[in-house]
């Protein structure tokens, strides 16, 4: 998922909100444990703003006094801060650098929206999910998380992965490895959920995640529900899902899988884009 050449980066789009610490906790934590570069995007139409962006090292050293690590020990993080402004929509000005920095994740905080309400005031985690071909971790307001605040540990335990067709199936399979492998957690478990006739279940593998259990669980109903309904049940700490953006017009009027799912998420949500061929 990365150039050899250059560090795991994450880019981090901030709201400037109090909804916006839980994300940026995960942005420094996952960072930290990758060794990779920090990105801190807030995109703006006001042109005139003088806006100061959140920085990661001061996070750091209070998450160290909290284990009783000495603070000097803190390892650095390459962390960048962009106001990116400019006439367009924020949600443009924020994928136009998404598409600059080239970011192996993109972490952003979310709220539900629903109705007339999601139609008329858009949401940037729609956007992304919907244009942006990167993976995107997607952290809902008044969620704490999988970081610890005080500490900021990745408590990464369980991960419910839905399984669609084969390909969205081992595109959504690997990035939960991906994550999992960055906890250094070796006693999690990957919950893989299939809607609909068992003899449809996909044949996925598992690469790396090792020490991860696997549990396949099989139901029967609408896809959104079934999954929502699951991801509550297990008290999943992360879901995973694949994502082509909009692929029908039915997609364009009601929202993917991944869209309508995000808007009742009880828990993280990383989405991966499938690549075809």
């Amino acid at each position: 998922m990365t150039d050899s050449d250059r560090p795991f980066t994450v880019l981090h789009a901030t709201a400037l909100t109090p909804e916006d610490e839980a994300p940026f906790r995960h942005a420094i934590a996952l960072v930290a444990a990758a060794g990779g570069r920090l990105v801190s995007v807030h995109a703006t139409d006001v042109l005139e703003a003088e806006l100061e962006l959140p920085e990661a090292m001061p996070v750091m050293r209070a998450w160290a006094q909290a284990r009783g690590v000495a603070t000097e020990t803190v390892g650095s993080v390459e962390h960048q801060r962009l106001l990116q402004k400019g006439a367009e929509d924020p949600n443009t000005l924020l994928l136009q650098a998404i598409d600059e920095i080239r970011p192996d994740l993109v972490v952003a905080g979310t709220r539900a929206r629903h109705g007339v309400d999601l139609a008329l005031m858009g949401s940037t985690a729609h956007a992304l999910v919907r244009q942006a071909r990167v993976p995107i971790l997607l952290v809902p307001a008044g969620h704490p998380g999988f970081v610890d605040a005080e500490t900021g540990e990745l408590r990464l335990h369980r991960i419910l992965v839905p399984m669609g067709d084969a390909v969205a199936a081992q595109t959504a399979m690997d990035a939960a490895v991906r994550v999992a492998d960055l906890t250094g957690e070796h006693k999690g478990e990957l919950v893989l959920v299939h809607v609909g006739d068992e003899a449809d279940a996909p044949a996925v593998t598992l690469h790396g995640g090792m020490g991860w259990g696997r549990r396949w669980v099989q139901v029967h109903g609408t896809v959104v529900h079934e999954v929502v309904e699951r991801a509550e049940a297990e008290q999943a700490d992360l879901l995973v899902m694949a994502s082509r953006g909009h692929d029908s017009l039915l997609d364009s009027i009601l929202g993917s899988h991944t869209e309508r799912v995000l808007q009742r998420s009880p828990c993280p949500l990383l989405t991966a884009p499938v690549t075809e061929g």
